[in-house]
């Protein structure tokens, strides 16, 4: 993957959990967990800035870019997600509740060591 991304943006949490947001813009971040979720408002305010290797950030989404956009399980309360990367003029949105790609584990501790930080 030649193309650099131009953003990433993961969200998971839910009512009874901790809510963690991550917003990268080149190899820039944003990082924000709390145990309520918050608005995007609180996220801009208290989010604390993160490195990123761009290299390391390429080859992490690389198995996200066949997931479905949605991933869904009749459980009503839960976990929810979201996981959105814009790279170059290609858009990639994928949300879930209660459900997951195969890879979906992987792809949270990969992120975790790339930011150095707990995702959930």
């Amino acid at each position: 993957m030649k193309k650099d991304i131009v953003s990433l943006q993961f969200f998971i949490g839910g009512y009874h959990g901790v809510n963690t947001e991550i917003r990268i813009v080149q190899n820039n971040g944003l990082y924000f967990q709390s145990p309520f979720p918050f608005p995007s408002s609180m996220f801009m305010e208290l989010a604390e800035p993160v490195n990123v290797n761009s290299f390391t950030l390429r080859e992490l989404i690389k198995p996200c870019l066949i997931w479905q956009s949605r991933y869904e399980s009749p459980v009503l309360d839960g976990i929810q997600w979201s996981l959105l990367i814009q790279i170059q003029t290609t858009r990639l949105e994928c949300v879930g509740s209660n459900a997951f790609p195969e890879d979906f584990t992987s792809f949270v501790f990969g992120l975790e060591q790339l930011i150095g930080k707990p995702i959930r």
